[in-house]
Formats: structure tokens, sequence, C-alpha cells
């Protein structure tokens, strides 16, 4: 059972029940300009939310719009000429949706079943990404490793594509997703976030160690730790406890990385909590635990670098995060500290000259309004109804943190 961390007595529940009601209003009347098919950029994480907040009202203020983003999934498979193929925003994470969507009765299996051609082509073009080392969560292969896409023989291909890129890369443990290029020096950077870093690397590997139990999986998820300890070694004089990236030198990259679900102490500390409860590492748990609760008490600005309220890198992530903690762990810093960062969510709501009721993401030098799961209203929207609802969030699954 899932416990609610704000109940009805507590001040800030009214507040975020007004600031739901206003998200669901503005979704209801904009849903239709979403056009990707994705679930953590697109109409699937629309869905979701339409789902969950009639879960919460306990009543069907969604309903006929559920089946018209159905009917627009049809449409749009049907006219389209070509697609992406990621997990974000293409067909990934399209085929992601509808195995999600019958795990929480949204669709029957029948449903399911009408997308097998478009998983198998799905299937053929990542593993082929694969091949070109492309181990981005957001946008190569590793949506693959989900339960969703689950098969032994696609486990063993990655896992083989794998080990062959631990002795080509420089930084061998180091990291093996997509290498990023940084301008203007062109500087080769192994990122170490979940979005797309080798943390979704081990999150993936620990949740295929989950179903299949191969002591092979386990081994290589302990060599790819090995970083994260060598990092916690190193001497700086930086904010932070890893940094935000490594150059293709071994040369950590900033130590000054923001607090939030893609990158940085957060991303990281959440991630090696969740590995060593998958594969029963008791001194990585007490470490990773440790991070974690110190993270509870960065509240600043200079210290968080959190500008906005989306789900990837802003405050509705961290409380989405600290809030899982405390259901893993029921350690009350983590309740106060997901109360916080859902105070801080709704001050970012005030805005209301821009964006959807209040809200925008902060994209380099302008802002951004947008109705998905990562950066917009429906993800803002799903983390403040886990803070004051009893029913488990289960949709969290897409970014890997359950």
């Amino acid at each position: 059972m899932w416990k609610s961390l704000i109940t009805k007595e507590h001040p800030t529940h009214r507040f975020i029940e007004k600031k739901i009601d206003e998200i669901a209003l503005t979704i209801k009347q904009e849903f239709q300009k979403e056009n990707e098919l994705g679930f953590i950029n697109g109409l699937g994480g629309i869905i979701s939310f339409m789902h969950y907040y009639n879960l919460h009202k306990d009543y069907l203020y969604f309903n006929k719009e559920i089946d018209l983003i159905f009917d627009k999934y049809s449409k749009i498979l049907n006219t389209n000429k070509s697609f992406k193929y990621s997990n974000c925003d293409g067909l990934a994470g399209f085929v992601w949706s509808f195995y999600f969507f019958e795990d929480i009765k949204i669709i029957d299996e029948d449903s399911v079943a009408e997308i097998k051609e478009i998983k198998d082509n799905v299937i053929s073009y990542l593993i082929e990404n694969s091949n070109h080392g492309n181990f981005d969560y957001l946008y190569g292969c590793l949506i693959l490793f989900s339960k969703y896409f689950h098969n032994e023989n696609i486990t063993l291909k990655l896992i083989k594509k794998i080990e062959e890129l631990k002795e080509m890369t420089p930084l061998s443990s180091y990291s093996l997703a997509k290498v990023f290029m940084k301008a203007p020096s062109e500087e080769k950077e192994y990122d170490l976030g979940i979005a797309h870093g080798n943390s979704s690397v081990l999150l993936c590997l620990s949740q295929i160690f989950e179903i299949e139990n191969n002591e092979h999986v386990k081994i290589l998820i302990e060599n790819l730790l090995e970083v994260y300890f060598k990092l916690l070694q190193i001497e700086h004089k930086g904010k932070s406890f890893f940094p935000y990236s490594i150059s293709n030198c071994n040369v950590p990259i900033n130590f000054d990385s923001r607090m939030a679900w893609c990158t940085g102490d957060l991303s990281i500390g959440f991630t090696l909590f969740l590995v060593s409860k998958r594969i029963g590492n008791n001194t990585l748990y007490k470490k990773s635990l440790d991070i974690l609760l110190k993270l509870t008490k960065k509240i600043q600005y200079n210290e968080t670098l959190i500008v906005d309220a989306g789900f990837c890198h802003g405050s509705s992530g961290v409380a989405h995060i600290f809030g899982r903690m405390f259901n893993y762990t029921e350690i009350e810093e983590f309740k106060n500290a997901a109360i916080f960062w859902a105070e801080i969510t709704l001050k970012f709501g005030e805005k209301i000259d821009i964006g959807y009721v209040g809200y925008a993401n902060k994209h380099s030098t302008s802002w951004e309004k947008s109705l998905n799961l990562i950066t917009g209203i429906s993800g803002i929207g799903l983390s403040l109804i886990a803070l004051v609802d009893e029913n488990e969030p289960k949709w969290d699954k897409c970014f890997l943190l359950s």
C-alpha cells in the first residue's frame, strides 16, 4: 500500500488539490495539442495523468478524452509516413505505454496483441542501435531491458554488446551510455545520471537480475558500480558528491551538478539505493542511504540549481523521489523533504503569465510550456497526486523509479 505523505489536515493539502484541479482542467482543454507517441514525452503520459486523476477523485472526470486519445493513436499510426523509434517520444514509448495500460487495466490483452508487429519492428531497430553503442535510456536501446520488452534472447544480445563496449571504451566501466559531444572543444563526455547515462544502465540491468536471477548480470552490475566508489574517494571543492559527467580522459567534469531525476547526486544516489536493494548489497545500501539523507538538507538554489517544477530536472521530480524514498524506508526526513519540494513546486506555479497554470520549463535561455510527463504539467500533476493519494504511482516505472 502506498503511503500518502500529505493528509487533509496538513495546511498545504488544499493548495495541492487546487493545483491538481487546475492542471486537470487545462489538460482537458488542451490535450489535443499533443501529437507525440511516447509515454515520457507524448500521449501516454497524458493518459496516465487522466487515469490517476480519475482514481484520485473517484469519478470519471476524464472518460471520453481517453477514448479520443486512443483514436488519435490510430490516426497517427495510419497516416504518418515516418516515425521516431525512441522510448521518450517514439514507437518504443508507444509500445511501453500499451503494456503499462494493460497493467493498470485501461486496456485488455487483445489491444496489446494488436501492436505485436510494431513491437517486433521496435526491437529490431533498437538492437541495431545497440550495435552503434547507443545505450541511452530516453533515445537508445536500454528500454529493451524493461519487463514489457523482456526476452532472454534480447538480454543475451545486449549483455554481449555491453561487454564489447567495455573493452572498447577508454573509460572501461565508467560508462556505456551514448557519448555526447561537448562544444566547443568537442571533448567526449560520459554521463552518469538516469536520463542519458550510466545510472540507467545500472537500473535496467538490476531489473533484469530481479527477473532472471542471472549471476553473470550481477557481476556486470558490480563491475559498473566501481566508478561510483572511485568518484566518492576523489577530493574536490565542489558542492556535489558526484560530478555531472566524466571525460574520456577519466577526468570528472563539474562537481556542482544539479539535484534532479535526470542527473546529479539525487539521480545517482537513488540509483545506488535501488540497485543495492535488488542485488542485496548492504554496504551500498547504507552508503546510498547516507547520501540521500544528506541531500534532504540541501534546499538553497546554489546547492540544488533548481529553477522550475518539471519532473525531469525540477522540483516535482525531486519531491516524487523523496516520496518514493519515504515509502521504501519510512524515514521521516524523506517525507519532510518531499513536502518541502511539493511546496516549492506550488510556488513555481504562481507565474500565471507564462506556461500552463503558471508552469513552464526553463530551456536554455527561454521558457517553454508543455503538457507532457517529463517537463510538463502531466508530470507535475502526477507528482502532486502521489503526495496526497493512496494509489501507488506505478507510472514512475517509466522513470526507472520502481
